[in-house]
């Protein structure tokens, strides 16, 4: 349970539920009932509860689920839709909403990856991983976690760029 759980919390981190982003909304309703288009959202209270239950979950971890407000996440598996979009070109947060804080850019021949983050004083708001090009995927969290929380799960997780997360 504990890798099934780690794998959807990985997936989490590109897509948050952003009230007052509405791009993220709006591309995730666009897309949402298509065919071949994974979108889901999890509220708050089921991280809360998974963290509460999980008995094979580290503190951290369990520390960052129930800071966990919601998380959206869209995944296009359509080969004519990945054909005609870029999740990066739709939404460059950046650009609409200075408050957002560039964490990691990659760019290559055929996919886009960007990591933004959101923070309000010392607590990130706002985390959203898209990634665009030949496979598109937004992943949308909202909650009210610290650096130190994202930093942690890096080891968890094995994804080496959360480390930067440390940063924002």
């Amino acid at each position: 349970m504990r890798k099934i759980f780690v794998t959807i919390l990985a997936l989490a981190l590109g897509s948050v539920v952003l009230a007052q982003s509405g791009d993220i909304n709006r591309l995730y309703h666009k897309y949402n009932g298509e065919s071949e288009v994974i979108s889901m959202y999890i509220p708050g209270f089921l991280c809360r509860l998974a963290a509460n239950i999980a008995d094979d979950l580290e503190h951290d971890e369990k520390v960052l689920l129930r800071s966990i407000r919601g998380i959206k996440l869209l995944v296009v598996e359509n080969d004519y839709i990945n054909s005609r979009v870029n999740f990066v070109d739709e939404i460059n947060l950046e650009r609409k909403n200075p408050d957002f804080v560039h964490m990691l850019t990659v760019h290559e021949e055929d996919q886009d990856v960007l990591i933004l983050g959101r923070k309000k004083g010392e607590t990130i708001r706002d985390l959203v991983i898209i990634v665009g090009g030949d496979e598109n995927v937004m992943v949308a969290i909202k909650g009210r976690m610290n650096a130190d929380m994202l930093h942690a799960l890096a080891g968890v997780t094995d994804i080496e760029q959360v480390k930067y997360t440390k940063e924002l």
